[in-house]
């Protein structure tokens, strides 16, 4: 999971490079942040589907950190 977190992270921090916030900048950081939590949910594995549907059934999208954190906590499974 931290490689998956790592690769969603270095996406996020490339795209605001590219595209750097214009207006609003804290603003539209926090917009994106929550953009990436969007997309790294879509990307999840089959296995964290119950995760995805708990912080999708959340009343408001939370930052990227809070997803991190929320990911990171979920056990992983064994390894044979």
């Amino acid at each position: 999971m931290a490689d998956y977190l790592g690769k969603l992270l270095a996406l996020l921090h490339d795209f605001n490079e590219l595209l750097p916030p214009a207006s609003n900048p804290s603003k539209e950081l926090k917009q994106r942040s929550k953009f990436f939590v969007l997309l790294g949910l879509h990307g999840l594995p089959g296995d964290y589907s119950h995760v995805r549907d708990q912080i999708l059934g959340s009343p408001i999208v939370h930052n990227f950190t809070f997803f991190c954190s929320t990911l990171l906590r979920v056990p992983g499974k064994p390894k044979p």
